[in-house]
């Protein structure tokens, strides 16, 4: 498997070449410090199997530049790894055809979890990002219900992490691997987040989240 890495900060380069070997001891990284070089890099490797694009390294204009690179590798997902969290910025990717966003603040592990399933074929987008887009797009519901966005912001931030696996359909036995923890403590991570989200199971939850 070949992956190319786009990022100008030698640091986050590392730190993506231990995830990646976390996820496949054997696999091929490339590394682009620019639009110009991750162009270069597609031309001549068309078999890569996933890009990873920091969304600020020199040469990059935007979402532009990702659709950009979207249509220069049609065969391969493209994740952004960003700092940058505008209100409508995962929505903006997705419509660019960005396969997932990995914010440069989450842990290994977290990482690790989002590249195989993108890799799967699915997409990730965190659903700690979601209460933003609501909280731009959404008015207060009627009545005394909540704002979505207003149920998302009360939820700890390990709870924000358990919420982005369980989106994704894993099991608690699933998650307490990925986030470090027991079964048990993610059994009440998500009964916290049932509550706080006001639903009734986690398929509801689940649902809740992809429909943002």
């Amino acid at each position: 498997m070949k992956i190319l890495i786009a990022d100008d900060h030698p640091l986050v380069i590392a730190g993506l070449r231990g995830q990646v070997a976390l996820l496949d001891a054997a696999a091929e990284t490339l590394v682009a410090r620019s639009l110009w070089e991750v162009c270069e890099l597609i031309s001549v490797h068309p078999d890569l199997a996933l890009v990873l694009l920091d969304f600020r390294m020199p040469g990059m204009e935007g979402v532009a530049s990702v659709r950009r690179v979207v249509d220069l590798v049609p065969t391969a997902p493209v994740v952004v790894v960003s700092a940058h969290h505008g209100a409508t910025f995962p929505a903006d990717l997705a419509a660019a055809g960005a396969a997932g966003l990995i914010p440069k603040n989450v842990s290994e592990p977290v990482v690790v979890a989002a590249l195989r399933q993108v890799l799967a074929g699915q997409r990730y987008f965190p659903a700690a990002l979601f209460a933003m887009k609501v909280a731009a797009e959404e008015d207060a519901a009627p009545g005394d219900e909540l704002p979505l966005a207003t149920r998302l912001a009360t939820l700890t931030p390990r709870e924000r992490e358990v919420l982005d696996h369980l989106a994704t359909g894993l099991s608690n036995k699933g998650i307490a691997r990925l986030v470090g923890c027991s079964d048990a403590t993610v059994k009440v991570h998500v009964k916290a987040i049932l509550k706080k989200l006001d639903a009734p199971s986690r398929a509801v939850v689940a649902a809740m989240v992809k429909a943002v």
